[in-house]
């Protein structure tokens, strides 16, 4: 018995959650927590303008979960023709606003990039969308109004990450990426050490002074490292897409994102 429960502990407990692998996809209203549309009502799907659309919908979260949602998140953050959302679900959290307000706490701690918001169709979802509530994590991917993909899971952990990109990626007609071994060391360093730096350039009130010492302090994190390097400018690009810094922060992360 002792090795059943080991093995059940090691496999994701797959549920069946959302619609199905060919059906048609609906749109749905969002409230957003960051990204381009933060702290405005907008339609995810809308949003992509005929784009692959990535829906990954919180029901509950856990640190196997996230640490389910680190990978697809960074994978996710670096495709251009991707259209991206997380959507946490209020049954979570009881409703909109206690959902607002841990999100917004925990911001710093989830370290998400893809943009998040938070469904204002049901506790449980849209109702066209048949959401399992015994679904932790529930992902679809869409394209031309079709779902293409599903994965949901009641037990999430890191070790499915793989397939769930492997399924982004057939979308977008690419390749999957060979291993996430290589990607998960620079995406620690960036996480503790990078982030951190980044967030100071955000800063409304940072002046040049300020934006001098943070760039030198970026520059020295990255060093000669090509790895590094790619991160930063893909983080770069990110936050002037969005229009997240102040003019002075602003024209020092093109510099950085240009180089």
């Amino acid at each position: 018995m002792s090795v059943l429960i080991l093995l059940a502990a090691l496999v994701p407990a797959d549920v069946s959650s959302g619609p199905p692998v060919g059906e048609k996809i609906g749109d749905f209203r969002v409230l957003g927590v960051t990204g381009p549309q933060a702290n405005k009502e907008f339609q995810p799907i809308a949003e992509g303008k005929g784009k692959v659309t990535m829906l990954l919908f919180v029901q509950k979260i856990t640190r196997p979960a996230l640490q389910l949602l680190r990978p697809i998140d960074d994978y996710a953050a670096q495709q251009e023709k991707l259209n991206a959302h997380i959507v946490w679900l209020t049954g979570d959290k009881g409703n909109k606003d206690e959902t607002k307000a841990f999100l917004e706490q925990a911001r710093n701690s989830l370290n998400l990039q893809v943009p998040v918001s938070i469904c204002l169709e049901g506790d449980a979802g849209p109702a066209a969308y048949g959401l399992n509530d015994r679904a932790a994590i529930t992902i679809l991917v869409a394209k031309d109004g079709k779902v293409v993909a599903n994965f949901a899971y009641a037990d999430p952990n890191a070790t499915v990450a793989k397939e769930v990109i492997g399924g982004i990626a057939k979308a977008l007609g690419k390749q999957p990426p060979k291993t996430l071994d290589r990607p998960g060391r620079p995406t620690a360093e960036f996480r503790n050490e990078l982030l951190p730096l980044l967030r100071r350039l955000l800063d409304k009130e940072i002046d040049e002074a300020g934006v001098q010492r943070t760039v030198a302090a970026i520059q020295k994190w990255m060093g000669d490292d090509a790895e590094k390097r790619r991160q930063l400018q893909a983080a770069a690009q990110r936050i002037l897409s969005q229009n997240l810094a102040n003019e002075i922060a602003a024209a020092a992360l093109k510099k950085l994102a240009d180089q």
